[in-house]
């Protein structure tokens, strides 16, 4: 049964929210597998992404995975933030 779920992540400005857009590209682009199928927008301060997956399993693990890299984006730009 598909699986779809939306979430909102509000950033701290546009222009990191589109950032983190632009590096999440290349994986919306070419989603290893047909399992799911990721959508990413950027409205104001906020990082839209929307998942549509072929069941549950499939969706939390794709989920999970770009919630791992949007933590990641967000780790590197603090660390740089906080060298200068």
């Amino acid at each position: 049964m598909p699986a779809t779920a939306k979430l909102t992540i509000q950033i701290n400005s546009r222009r990191l929210a589109a950032a983190i857009a632009r590096s999440l590209s290349p994986e919306v682009d070419h989603v290893a597998g047909s399992k799911a199928q990721i959508r990413v927008r950027v409205k104001q301060r906020r990082l839209e992404l929307t998942f549509l997956a072929r069941d549950a399993t499939a969706l939390r693990a794709t989920m999970n995975s770009y919630l791992r890299m949007i933590a990641a984006c967000l780790k590197v730009t603090e660390a740089i933030e906080n060298l200068t």
